[in-house]
């Protein structure tokens, strides 16, 4: 027999299947990007992680953040490296 709390919707179930039934983000559809990075970034990204008050932040949309600023500051010719037009 079921416990009264075990009757009717379930949000805890409800937000599982949300969160995996969405990508982390809504920008259209991905590709995996294999890239060695050195061990002490990856670190440093955990520990951002672990420090974020959103607990919904991931690795992935920290260097997703950390791409789209990369992007803005070449296309200000900003960039390191020299890029063609």
């Amino acid at each position: 027999m079921l416990k009264k709390s075990q009757i009717g919707e379930r949000k805890d179930v409800e937000r599982a299947k949300l969160k995996v039934s969405q990508p982390d983000t809504v920008q259209g559809p991905e590709q995996p990007l294999r890239v060695d990075i050195p061990r002490e970034y990856h670190k440093r990204l955990l520990k951002m992680k672990g420090n974020a008050e959103d607990t919904k932040v991931t690795v992935k949309l920290l260097v997703i953040e950390a791409l789209e600023d990369l992007f803005k500051k070449y296309e200000e010719g900003n960039g390191f490296y020299p890029m063609e037009d």
